[in-house]
This record gives structure tokens, C-alpha cells and sequence, in this order.
């Protein structure tokens, strides 16, 4: 795993995990964001925006806990969502990016989600 990667394919691998509830799994992965945020100078432009937007809707009660406690499951399972395809296009852009030595195009998303995997299957925990 990349160092440079690490908080946020923790963030994903908390997120698939179902040892606990969505909520418990979305506030323990959004520390892993937050502090992937704080190391996300070598992230694509479009990456760092995301990152930002899902910080955004993560704090907009003043705190992690507080704020994900106050969401109903639908908008928890939307900002989980968007985590894990964050982490793809960040692990998927590295290794492209390794290998070329230079940026690539990375394929939207939704795209690459594995199959059967979906909003539905995060929520059961």
C-alpha cells in the first residue's frame, strides 16, 4: 500500500467491513479521510475537491460525531459511497501513475465498482 495512500484505502477498507453499524463505520473511515485530507498535496485537482466537499458535508454540525450521528441512513450511505470512490480513484490514478511515470485519464467511479457491491450492501452490518 502506498504511505501516501494509506489513510484513505483505510477509510475504504473500514467502509466495506460489516463488524458494525453504517454509521460507526462512516465516522470511524471519515477520521481516516480527514486525516488523509491533511496529506493530500500530491492528489489530482478534482480528487483534493472531493475530498473537500465530502469534509463539508461530514462537518457541518461543527464535528465528526455530532454530525454523522444526526444523519438518517440514505445521506450516511451517500457519503460512504463517495469515500470508497475517492479511494478508488486515488488508488487506481497511483498505480497508472506508476507505472507511466506521468497523469492518466482514470475511468469514472461507478465504473469501477465492484460488482454487487452497492449502497444497500454497505447499510447491512
Amino acid at each position: 500500500m502506498s504511505e501516501r495512500l494509506g489513510h484513505i484505502q483505510s477509510a475504504m477498507r473500514i467502509l466495506i467491513r460489516r463488524n458494525t453499524t453504517l454509521h460507526q463505520r462512516l465516522y470511524e473511515a471519515s477520521k481516516e479521510l480527514l486525516i488523509a485530507i491533511s496529506k493530500s498535496d500530491t492528489w489530482p485537482p478534482e480528487a483534493i475537491a472531493e475530498a473537500k466537499r465530502l469534509e463539508e458535508a461530514l462537518t457541518t454540525k461543527g464535528r465528526l460525531a455530532e454530525t454523522i450521528c444526526a444523519m438518517d441512513t440514505s445521506t450516511a450511505g451517500d457519503l460512504a459511497e463517495r469515500i470508497i470512490e475517492l479511494a478508488m480513484v486515488l488508488s487506481v490514478t497511483e498505480g497508472l501513475n506508476s507505472r507511466t511515470g506521468g497523469h492518466q485519464a482514470v475511468p469514472h467511479p461507478k465504473a469501477m465498482i465492484p460488482a454487487g457491491m452497492s449502497r444497500r450492501r454497505l447499510a447491512k452490518g
